[in-house]
């Protein structure tokens, strides 16, 4: 379903997978770029249910060699291999909208713990993923990695970063309350948008169980922890020692139903585990700051709390206090870190300042007056 609604205008261009045929010979699918004449959550680009046959396109069109490939699975593996502004509209929105406390004095409804943890997990997670991504683009590209460790680190990324934003748009979007839902907010508009694309290019779950197969199997190895004494190395390693020593009892081995059933369910838990790991020592070698990288590692061990407790001797307390201490030194710094995040002028959001609510509902159309009957139609129209 790729952006190929028809918008007047608006050139578009797509990116095709077929299957390529020379003089008769079939050449594997590959890529092709075509000249394009909305999904929810999509402004500038809408999806629609595509389908073509026998269409001819330039021999300009093919990205790559007409070349028949020596390996068509390794070929199609290559050629699909491709991989805050939520957080400053929810977070200036929970200082300036107010409630009145038992006092009867108006107190912004940021002052509430529930509001804080989301919003300053988010910026935690903005922060680390924000050194992350350049070291991951940079081993990507190194060809001292051979390409499944290449395929491999992009399948880290998109796990984890489609997990982050999907539960930090959720959460964010549910603390604005019913502003939360509307598009023009742009929160639950963006959540849909990353939720398309974290099904595109290959579904994360899918492309995790075919990684950690391979890494149980031992076919390659992922690049070795630069510090391995923390807690999310260690969480990495115990995971995926534990699968494969399960994996070395299954008499069926990786094909059988045994692994179906045990441990398909936690592959795409110990990818999500690397690269956690991985986004962790990126923002401790790239210098974030320790108050942000404690958040991000406290709301990691959270998302494994039993296995914390299990192995390296954190209660639910213990987990619960490490939380409540990055957050009590990142509370007061909430307004320098939204806009450390640069993209105040990107938000158009009617819910940043009651200003512009009130401009935006003065433009609403009005139902009920005589003399507002031709605003609405205008309006319907």
């Amino acid at each position: 379903m790729p952006p190929t609604s028809p918008v007047e205008g608006f050139p578009r261009f797509g990116l095709v997978m077929a299957r390529l045929i020379v003089e008769n010979e079939d050449r594997d699918v590959r890529p092709f770029v075509v000249l394009l004449p909305r999904r929810a959550g999509s402004k500038p680009l809408d999806h629609s249910i595509t389908s073509f046959n026998h269409v001819r396109l330039p021999a300009s069109a093919l990205l790559g060699s007409l070349a028949k490939p020596e390996d068509p699975r390794k070929n199609f593996l290559h050629v699909i291999s491709r991989i805050g502004r939520c957080a400053f509209v929810a977070g200036k929105y929970s200082l300036r909208r107010r409630i009145t406390n038992p006092e009867g004095s108006p107190i912004p409804i940021f002052t509430f713990r529930t509001q804080q943890q989301p919003l300053l997990h988010a910026l935690a997670q903005i922060a680390v993923f924000g050194a992350w991504i350049p070291q991951c683009i940079a081993q990507y590209t190194d060809p001292i990695h051979a390409a499944p460790v290449r395929h491999a680190l992009g399948v880290c990324v998109k796990a984890v970063l489609s997990k982050a934003v999907q539960h930090s748009g959720f959460h964010l979007a549910e603390r604005c309350g019913a502003q939360g839902l509307y598009e023009y907010n742009h929160i639950v508009e963006s959540q849909l948008e990353s939720r398309g694309i974290a099904v595109s290019e290959g579904d994360a779950l899918v492309l995790s169980i075919r990684l950690t197969t391979e890494l149980l199997l031992s076919r390659y190895a992922m690049p070795q922890p630069r510090h391995p004494a923390t807690l999310l190395v260690q969480h990495e390693t115990g995971l995926l020692a534990a699968a494969r020593t399960r994996l070395h009892t299954m008499s069926d081995g990786h094909r059988g139903a045994e692994y179906n059933r045990v441990l398909l369910p936690q592959c795409l838990p110990i990818v999500e585990a690397i690269g956690q790991r991985m986004a962790y020592e990126a923002a401790l070698d790239a210098g974030v700051e320790p108050d942000l990288l404690a958040l991000y590692e406290a709301g990691v061990v959270l998302q494994d709390p039993a296995w914390y407790a299990e192995h390296c001797g954190l209660s639910r307390e213990a987990q619960l206090d490490q939380e409540g201490r990055a957050l009590d030194a990142l509370e007061p710094r909430v307004e320098e870190l939204l806009d450390g995040l640069g993209v105040a002028r990107f938000c158009t959001a009617p819910i940043l300042s009651a200003e512009r609510m009130e401009r935006f509902a003065a433009g609403l159309p009005t139902f009920g007056e005589e003399g507002n009957r031709e605003r609405q139609t205008e309006s319907r129209l």
